[in-house]
């Protein structure tokens, strides 16, 4: 936290860890990179209230229209 601005730590998605607090406790804020066509509401709701609260800087969507829509690339 001395040396670096930002450090971005990778996880496993935080519904099914189990150890998820353990690295909620080493981050300062979390980044929610998620599928919309993977994560229903029921999931998402979730997912927001288990990283709370920790604060949450924004969410990235890593799918786009033509893969949900089942189109392939040229």
């Amino acid at each position: 936290r001395r040396r670096s601005t930002f450090v971005i730590v990778d996880g496993p998605p935080v519904i099914p860890f189990v150890h998820r607090e353990i690295l909620l406790n080493l981050v300062d804020s979390v980044l929610i990179v998620a599928s919309p066509t993977d994560l229903d509401k029921g999931a998402f709701k979730t997912a927001v209230s288990v990283i709370e609260p920790t604060p949450i800087v924004g969410f990235i969507s890593n799918t786009t229209v033509a893969e949900s829509a089942g189109a392939s690339e040229p």
